[in-house]
């Protein structure tokens, strides 16, 4: 079982003007993250609006990115569906294109009611899948929380190879930490910024974090420091983390990202309806944090 380490920024999704896929935003998006030098993307998450795209949009837009990518990285894609089987047809349309793994949120808008459906979701998804299952723990979106205890049993299942973890409770971390990290094949991912650090340090495999979009080459940075345990490092990279997180005061978190980039020159600033781009006004503010944190 393929072992998933280092950084994943969950990519944006870019658009045009008029709301369609903007397939060069998004290969510049990809190049712009690989000159940062990340081990791969996590693309069609939440941060990749993937729930707002129709089905031949999601279908291109892994096409494009596993082209832009050209074997330079992994390919992890989100499969973030209200049932079961929705969430093996993207699955399967993923492998197809041949991505790494897929990554699955547990159906939300009928939720598990208790943990043997959270089982039966995850059994159904690896019985159907040729290759890597990732569990996609996000309870803000999903309203799920999938608790340590079931995580280990959906560990057993041949197809599980980790998981990302969004849901910013570091005694939850701990706890998969102190069962998990020993285990040849489950790779823990983070998705809060804020845990990134201590995360990595105390052993997590990788991070997979929004503002890596902006700046990919510190979260890469972060991750060696952890790595290395380079204590005052590590400290001061994710002080320039949590300075970027400053930039999501302006918007969503994905119209906020685009609006940055769109400042780096990197794509387009339109997000996905009802969710508005970031106010023309508020672009000097964004521009004065991405100078402090050395980006213009």
């Amino acid at each position: 079982m393929q072992r998933f380490q280092g950084i994943y920024p969950p990519m944006v999704t870019p658009f045009t003007a008029k709301g369609s896929l903007d397939e060069e935003g998004l290969a510049n998006v990809v190049h712009h993250l690989l000159r940062g030098g990340v081990q791969g993307i996590y693309l069609l998450g939440t941060t990749g609006e993937s729930p707002a795209l129709r089905e031949a949009e999601w279908r291109r837009a892994v096409e494009v990115a596993k082209q832009a990518l050209n074997g330079r990285g992994g390919l992890i894609v989100g499969a973030m569906e209200p049932a079961t089987q929705r969430c093996i047809d993207r699955l399967r349309c993923a492998e197809e294109i041949g991505v790494d793994a897929v990554a699955v949120t547990p159906p939300y808008y009928y939720p598990p009611r208790d943990e043997a459906e959270i089982l039966r979701h995850y059994e159904q998804l690896c019985a159907a899948a040729q290759g890597p299952v990732l569990i996609y723990n996000i309870p803000s979106t999903t309203k799920v929380f999938i608790k340590a205890e079931t995580i280990v049993r959906l560990n057993e299942l041949d197809r599980i190879a980790g998981m990302k973890d969004s849901t910013g409770d570091w005694s939850h971390v701990q706890k998969l930490l102190l069962e998990l990290r020993e285990d040849s094949k489950f790779s823990l991912l983070i998705g809060s910024p804020t845990l990134a650090g201590v995360g990595l340090w105390l052993g997590a495999d990788g991070a997979v974090m929004s503002v890596g979009n902006i700046d990919p080459a510190m979260t890469v940075q972060l991750f060696q420091a952890a790595k290395a345990g380079d204590r005052d490092r590590l400290w001061a990279l994710q002080q320039r983390l949590d300075l970027l997180l400053r930039l999501y005061q302006f918007g969503s978190q994905a119209a906020c990202i685009k609006a940055a980039l769109h400042i780096l020159g990197i794509c387009a600033p339109y997000v996905a309806p009802p969710a508005a781009p970031v106010a023309s006004q508020d672009y000097p503010k964004m521009e004065a944090i991405l100078r402090q944190a050395g980006l213009l």
